[in-house]
This record gives structure tokens, C-alpha cells and sequence, in this order.
């Protein structure tokens, strides 16, 4: 994704504030479909294949569901402690914010707009 501001969002199927804040950002996804921006959406065995098969297709964005160790190399690579859990990554690949909480999507759209300068 060099070249592309990446919202990456770690999350699972049977997380309820994960799902929330899926629906939540969904019109700044729309919003900025035009945009260098990628939404990054990444879970692991914890989410049932088929529920994530089924969920996906309604979340725009990219999706990975990986293994119990890329899972446990991302977690420490990007300091999670818990789902859901945002990080930001700029247009060269730098992680910019490891942590960025919740954020309303006005403020998100400045964060993101703000990496695409």
C-alpha cells in the first residue's frame, strides 16, 4: 500500500464495540473513497471463518484473517492489548500512530487528511 495513508483497524467478529466502530466510520469510508486512504481490516482464528467470510463482504476495505503467530507478531508489533485497536500507517510505510484510540470521524478525517499532504 506504499503511497497510501492506511487505517489499519484490529478486530474480530464476535466484538461488539469492533462491529460498532465498523459501522460507525462507514461514511467517512464513503466520503473518502476518492482518497489515498486504505482501510485495513485485520483479525485472527478467534473470528469463525465463515462468520468472517460473511461479514466482509459488507465492510469495505481490505481484510486478512491470519494465524495465531502473525497475530501474536502484530500484537506485539503494534503494542495491542485489546479489540478494537487502531493504528495508522503513512504513505511510505511508517507507522505514525500505534495507538489512536477512538476518534470521532471528523477528527479522523483531519488525522487522515493531514497524512495525505
Amino acid at each position: 500500500f506504499k503511497g497510501k495513508v492506511v487505517y489499519v483497524d484490529f478486530w474480530a467478529t464476535w466484538c461488539g464495540p469492533c462491529m460498532s466502530g465498523i459501522s460507525r466510520i462507514k461514511p467517512l469510508k464513503e466520503e473518502m473513497k476518492n482518497e489515498d486512504v486504505v482501510f485495513l481490516y485485520i483479525t485472527n482464528q478467534s473470528s469463525p471463518e465463515k462468520t468472517w467470510k460473511n461479514a466482509i463482504p459488507n465492510i469495505k476495505g481490505e481484510h486478512y484473517r491470519v494465524s495465531k503467530d502473525e497475530w501474536n507478531y502484530l500484537s506485539d508489533k503494534f503494542k495491542i492489548t485489546g479489540i478494537p485497536h487502531y493504528t495508522l500507517v503513512d504513505k511510505n510505510g511508517d507507522i505514525v500512530k500505534a495507538k489512536m484510540g477512538h476518534n470521532s470521524n471528523s477528527k479522523l478525517k483531519s488525522i487522515l487528511k493531514e497524512e495525505l499532504k
